[in-house]
């Protein structure tokens, strides 16, 4: 028996391109030491700080704190408002985002997740179609404000239950294997995309669920 999708979870990843080396080779600029970008990404986004902070534990004011160090960061540092912008305005909307979710058969049980800072959640909130299709805070469940990230169990639980739905009802979007496992495990359907291909594939993949 085929089963019925009644609600959508998508990672943030499937619908909109960020570049966190282009983060990396400007926080470069302010290293007293002339850190290499490949550094500073190390330094930073391989930083178990970064976890902390994505789970909304510790405040942005800290973690620029931490960030200005792991960098070495010259006398005339950039301010908090500078680094903010900087970190947060990474995100673009991927061609076909808004073209497919207005497609859906399930418009009004369509959800959004990911590991997401504070400083970023502000900025994503503000690609169109985020701002379109998730509007209001039920419809995001974003790492920093659950204090857990995937594939951790608990932001996947939120998930599941944010939907109202039994996991066999449920379809989750991602990008990332183990992710999608986890949502696997949990006893919803999965679908796995790869960023690197257009969002046309992905569309193309979800009318085998009849969600299109």
């Amino acid at each position: 028996m085929t089963r019925v999708i009644k609600a959508i979870v998508f990672d943030y990843n499937v619908l909109v391109n960020h570049d966190n080396r282009k983060v990396s080779a400007i926080l470069g600029t302010w290293s007293s030491q002339k850190l290499s970008s490949d550094q500073i990404h190390h330094e930073v986004f391989d930083s178990p700080k970064l976890s902390i902070f994505e789970r909304g534990e510790i405040p942005h004011e800290s973690f620029y704190n931490i960030v200005m160090s792991a960098i070495l960061a010259m006398d005339k540092k950039p301010t908090l408002a500078e680094f903010s912008d900087l970190w947060g305005n990474v995100f673009s909307q991927r061609n076909n985002a808004d073209n497919m979710l207005e497609r859906l058969h399930v418009p009004d049980a369509i959800f959004l997740m990911g590991n997401v800072d504070k400083i970023r959640s502000e900025h994503l909130r503000q690609i169109p179609a985020i701002d379109t299709f998730f509007e209001g805070q039920s419809r995001l469940i974003l790492s920093c404000d659950n204090k857990s990230r995937m594939p951790e169990i608990g932001l996947c639980s939120t998930a599941i239950k944010r939907t109202r739905c039994v996991p066999s009802e449920i379809l989750y979007v991602g990008t990332n294997l183990k992710y999608t496992e986890r949502f696997e495990r949990c006893g919803t359907d999965i679908l796995l995309h790869d960023p690197q291909q257009p969002l046309t594939s992905l569309i193309k993949e979800l009318r085998a669920f009849n969600v299109l």
